[in-house]
């Protein structure tokens, strides 16, 4: 069963690609609704052109439109195997007129034109991819278009914008030159992509007749390309600059009557009677794997392209030398500080060894600052304990003491830290006091 990759939906077409918009048609019309589905995804990483739409065929893949309309047909899915070679040599021509103008005006219209890239694509992309497809995928259509515009139609993005100038108020007329050089180059594009979508318009309908199809009354490749690549010129309304839906009108009305037909032939306003009602369509879930590989691939262009960017810059003998120089003197500028700052002991460099010691060293010398300390608060305690405490009272037995001790006290009342009892010593006068209270007690 064949699997078509393909951007969603979006201002209101199936598709918000017209490449891809085209693939579905093709497959819709060629393809049995039985042998192939429809995958709406927003990583483009599965295809080997890394653009959509794809193709999976339980085998290979095949990348972009051209691409992939080359293998249906060589699968024997072909809307022009009834054509006379006239026929075939029109729709070649034909659709690389669209394929390369129609594409160009499209690009135009929707990237480079500034207001309707911010209003109205980037609006929409939001709503058909999710993070961070929405970020990556608008940006980069937006920067495929002016490198492809530039190079086909020579439109450089610096012409078309204007940035005012900072500088003093006395330059201010050079701004409002600038400003008015910048409006005229921008309004001279626009009649350039005019003339442009007139002359395409004007040729492709020299191919309308009567009938329903360009061909006859059975649709071809072209009419496909046809409708996928015009629709986004007419049929949506939602852009203000560059309104190519009146230039059609205008220039070529039965181009424009062709393309109505085709869009309520295929896509009527009942679904069930559409080109795609009985097709299976879904979408395809973004996971965590194929985000991280499209961060990758993204980084490795980048890194690619620097890369490319250094090696086509050529450098001059003068200046490789200069370059090495300054390599010199900054190295040996960066040694000479480390040396000086090692030198003077700003910075110490100490193995795990040394800091081990140094700590269980630190660890002990605390360890003996603490039990001192603790060691002298004990011993003030007690000294304090001892100092306040009163002194116990003895029961003094008065049969057993003597005159001495009954008028003068103890002997021991004078007791030293050591506990031993000294006995005061009585000059002569106390002595003669003495004996003549024992006298008179006897």
């Amino acid at each position: 069963m064949l699997q078509l990759f393909v951007y969603g939906p979006g201002l209101g077409l199936p598709s918000l690609d017209p490449s891809c918009l085209a693939a579905i048609l093709y497959c819709s019309l060629a393809v049995p609704k039985d042998e192939f589905a429809i995958y709406q995804t927003a990583n483009a990483s599965m295809s080997p052109t890394q653009k959509l739409p794809a193709l999976w065929d339980g085998r290979a893949w095949v990348g972009s439109l051209k691409n992939v309309l080359f293998y249906l047909k060589q699968k024997g899915y072909n809307l022009d195997n009834q054509l006379d070679k006239d026929a075939l040599s029109k729709i070649n021509a034909f659709s690389c007129l669209l394929e390369r103008n129609a594409y160009d005006l499209w690009l135009f219209k929707a990237y480079v034109c500034e207001d309707n890239y911010v209003r109205v694509m980037r609006p929409e992309w939001s709503k058909v991819l999710g993070f961070p497809f929405n970020y990556m995928t608008p940006n980069a259509f937006q920067k495929h278009a002016k490198e492809r515009l530039n190079l086909t139609l020579g439109i450089n993005e610096d012409k078309l914008s204007y940035e005012a100038s900072k500088m003093p108020i006395s330059h201010r007329w050079t701004n409002a030159s600038r400003q008015k050089q910048a409006l005229l180059q921008a309004q001279a594009f626009r009649i350039r992509i005019s003339s442009l979508a007139r002359h395409l318009y004007g040729s492709l309908e020299l191919l309308v007749g009567d009938s329903e199809f360009l061909f006859g009354e059975h649709p071809t490749s072209l009419d496909c390309l046809l409708y996928a690549f015009l629709s986004f010129h007419t049929l949506t309304e939602n852009f203000d600059q560059l309104t190519l839906r009146s230039t059609m009108q205008s220039s070529a009305p039965k181009l424009f009557h062709l393309l109505e037909s085709l869009k309520t032939k295929w896509f009527p306003s009942n679904e069930q009677d559409g080109l795609l009602s009985s097709v299976s369509i879904e979408k395809q879930p973004q996971n965590l794997l194929a985000v991280a590989r499209v961060a990758w691939n993204n980084v490795s262009k980048k890194i690619h392209e620097t890369k490319n960017s250094f090696q086509n810059v050529s450098i001059s003998s003068e200046k490789q030398l200069s370059l090495a120089r300054n390599g010199f003197f900054i190295l040996a500028s960066t040694f000479g500080f480390v040396w000086f700052v090692l030198a003077n002991g700003i910075v110490v460099i100490e193995s795990e060894e040394d800091v081990d010691l140094d700590t269980s060293r630190d660890e002990s010398s605390s360890a003996l600052d603490t039990d001192v300390r603790s060691r002298e608060v004990e011993q003030r305690l007690d000294d304090n304990t001892r100092d306040e405490a009163p002194p116990e009272a003895e029961e003094i037995n008065a049969s057993s003491m003597s005159a001495e001790d009954l008028l003068f006290g103890f002997e021991g009342e004078n007791e030293d830290d050591d506990g031993d009892w000294e006995e005061e010593e009585m000059d002569d006068e106390e002595e003669e006091d003495f004996d003549e209270a024992d006298a008179d007690i006897a």
